[in-house]
């Protein structure tokens, strides 16, 4: 079956732009500007992409497409490369051959540049995006050298202001366009479901997928191949970076990176989720919590003012206010098991490796250095000592106030 196809040549304008990458792998919020082509043109219906570029960018201009969609040629790429993509693709073929966005419908609504262009406020100029007729080139794929001169003389319509298509030809007006990637973004997740409540203050980048029924907060940001179940709230200010948020679960001003969270937990507010971490169902990571390279079972509550690094954390466990787990010996680093239905009270360091029993209590104010069998009790505190009447002596010795 034939598929929505584009042919998107990358040209190398270092030297025009004065930039060390070209123009179209320019970081725009965090994400190449390719990126966000490929992104826009995804949400217009395009499914297979065919990217010629110099070898050195291949593996960066390729990392801007879903992996089953894109093939690669050189910066002129020869007929072989070219000719079984052409076959395969529906008519109208989409050629891009300059810097450019193609944001469809959605411009006309959201930046109003249809009724700009209409005005005469906008200039008449090429956009670098065609449409063209895959059979009309397939007859030049048989000639022994690709001709680049011959391709575009039979490239057929190109596109305008009006159909969407806006020219980015140097960093300057890439500077000025940033806030239309984030407006198209965001208006194209809220046709879909999405609740966002401030369009202006919210950044989601092309990379990123967002389920109808989620809610993104102001100052909410989501890098990388980050996505957002339904029902999920993220925000208030909150980042997150190649991670993973299940159904109904909220992520309030916090940072996740490189890390899943299951359905219905709460991270937040003010918690800091590292790499490698994966955070099950029915979970709390409250305030000032921070998670490491950890595994947390269903059902677990970390309420506050605690770190966990490099441990595994069974189901239903209570981590009370305070407890570190001691992973790093200034060399190495070790990691600490804890098995479910435990209770570990305030104020705890468990000093790796150590393994708590399933069912067992740590009592307050712990620093567990062995470990601790099922459904005991562990104490590693001294005793207390009251000296009655020592605080009014050292007074009247002048040594305290």
């Amino acid at each position: 079956m034939s598929k929505r196809s584009a042919i998107i040549f990358l040209p190398d304008d270092r030297t025009v732009t004065g930039l060390n990458v070209p123009l179209m792998l320019r970081s725009v919020t965090g994400s190449p500007l390719l990126a966000w082509m490929g992104r826009l043109m995804r949400e217009s219906g395009y499914e297979a992409f065919f990217l010629a570029c110099a070898p050195e960018f291949r593996e960066a201009a390729a990392a801007c497409f879903p992996e089953d969609a894109v093939c690669c040629g050189g910066e002129a790429p020869d007929a072989e490369a070219l000719k079984p993509f052409l076959q395969e693709a529906a008519n109208p073929l989409l050629v891009v051959t300059a810097p450019a966005v193609l944001g469809g419908k959605a411009l006309g609504g959201v930046t109003e540049v249809a009724q700009e262009v209409e005005a005469g406020n906008l200039p008449d100029q090429g956009t670098g995006c065609y449409l063209a007729d895959p059979e009309a080139l397939l007859p030049m794929m048989d000639a022994a050298n690709f001709d680049l001169v011959r391709f575009a003389s039979v490239l057929g319509r190109e596109l305008t202001w009006l159909d969407g298509a806006v020219p980015i030809p140097d960093p300057e007006t890439l500077a000025d366009v940033q806030s239309m990637f984030r407006q198209l973004r965001n208006y194209y997740l809220y046709a879909d479901g999405v609740d966002i409540w401030d369009f202006g203050d919210c950044y989601v980048g092309p990379f990123a997928e967002v389920a109808p029924g989620a809610v993104l907060m102001p100052g909410t940001i989501l890098k990388g191949r980050t996505t957002v179940a339904a029902g999920a709230v993220i925000g208030p200010n909150s980042l997150l970076e190649n991670a993973s948020i299940g159904e109904g679960s909220t992520v309030n001003a916090s940072q996740i990176y490189d890390s899943t969270v299951g359905k219905n937990t709460n991270v937040g507010p003010f918690a800091y989720v590292r790499p490698g971490c994966t955070i099950g169902d029915d979970i709390k990571v409250g305030d000032f919590v921070e998670v490491k390279n950890s595994t947390i079972g269903d059902g677990t509550k970390i309420s506050h003012l605690t770190y966990v690094g490099d441990t595994d954390l069974g189901k239903r466990i209570n981590l009370g206010c305070g407890t570190v787990t001691v992973n790093y010996d200034g060399k190495n680093k070790y990691r600490c098991t804890v098995g479910d239905d435990s209770f570990i009270g305030c104020n705890t360091n468990m000093v790796a490796p150590v393994t708590i029993g399933r069912g067992s209590y740590i009592a307050a104010g712990s620093t567990i250095t062995e470990d601790v069998p099922e459904d005991a009790l562990a104490i590693a505190r001294s005793r207390q000592t009251v000296l009655e009447g020592w605080a009014a002596k050292r007074r009247q010795q002048g040594k305290l106030k």
